[in-house]
């Protein structure tokens, strides 16, 4: 993981993906704590890359554990709305707004 966040702050977005997903790949327990950071950082990458569908993705399986995680729940919200898929993001923003952040 923190190759990745390295990597990531280098604005390397592609070799971050590798490391995140080689660090998913070595843990067994998806809902970990640690998990959850390598989905969203994850999908961080893939927004700066604008592969929408692998943000869709990983924020959604930070959301599955995590619900109430505002940073995913953006993250797909953008996501979904560069794909036109407005309706979806809508409820992801107004979920944010629920959560009065």
């Amino acid at each position: 993981k923190e190759e990745g966040d390295t990597l990531f702050k280098a604005a390397n977005f592609e070799g971050a993906i590798k490391a995140y997903t080689k660090c998913l790949d070595s843990i067994s327990d998806k809902s970990s704590p640690l998990a959850l950071k390598c989905y969203g950082n994850r999908a961080a990458c893939y927004k700066q890359l604008s592969n929408f569908d692998g943000t869709i993705e990983d924020s959604t399986n930070v959301l599955e554990y995590k619900p109430d995680d505002v940073k995913a729940l953006m993250r797909r919200a953008q996501a979904y709305e560069a794909c036109e898929r407005y309706k979806s993001s809508l409820q992801d923003v107004r979920q944010v707004i629920a959560y009065g952040v």
